[in-house]
């Protein structure tokens, strides 16, 4: 098993590569509320690609974080104040913009991910391959993503989100920092191509 052979049956199991590809805008909305917060959390993104993208998230009608990028330019905006990016942060929101899905950057430099093997999570057998900070799960059967985590380095130290798999229900599956699975349900999706 290779990396090329895992992402070749990721991109099978959706539908192929050209499908995404040949999609050159996207918008997505969503509303989630979660036990302890005080209101339904607000996420929005749209991406013109290769351009144009622009990331939201808000709380009762306040923004939390805003992140655009247009023709090479990108600013952050939100709670923690208001910031042109530069740097690597601006390479990695041009990064984002480029690909309607983010795996597709994949396909132009297969030299940035890893192979790391095969293992169990949760009971299934999974691939397992490393993008930097994020690692990607791949369910042996499907080809299917079956979850993502990254790590990143927050103000009070390492963090580590995770991205888990959207569910027949609609629901985010995902696995909380004990292993048990849980489950987040939108209260609203709405996508569009």
């Amino acid at each position: 098993m290779t990396k090329e052979t895992v992402v070749n049956a990721f991109f099978n199991a959706i539908g192929g590569a050209e499908a995404f590809q040949n999609i050159k805008e996207l918008e997505q909305e969503m509303s989630l509320v979660a036990p302890g917060m005080p209101g339904a959390v607000s996420m929005y993104s749209k991406k013109i690609v290769p351009s144009y993208y622009v990331t939201e998230q808000s709380m009762q009608g306040m923004t939390l974080m805003k992140v655009e990028y247009k023709d090479g330019e990108a600013n952050s905006s939100g709670m923690r104040g208001n910031a042109t990016l530069e740097g690597d942060e601006l390479a990695s929101t041009a990064k984002e913009a480029k690909y309607v899905i983010s795996e597709l950057a994949w396909l132009d430099d297969m030299s940035s991910i890893t192979f790391d093997g095969q293992t169990l999570m949760a009971g299934k057998d999974v691939y397992q391959i490393t993008d930097g900070d994020a690692v990607h799960y791949f369910d042996v059967a499907t080809g299917l993503l079956h979850m993502s985590t990254e790590t990143t380095i927050t103000v009070v130290g390492k963090a580590q989100d995770v991205a888990g798999k959207l569910s027949a229900f609609g629901a985010v599956e995902y696995f909380d920092a004990n292993g048990a699975t849980r489950m987040l349900q939108p209260s609203s999706l709405r996508q569009k191509v």
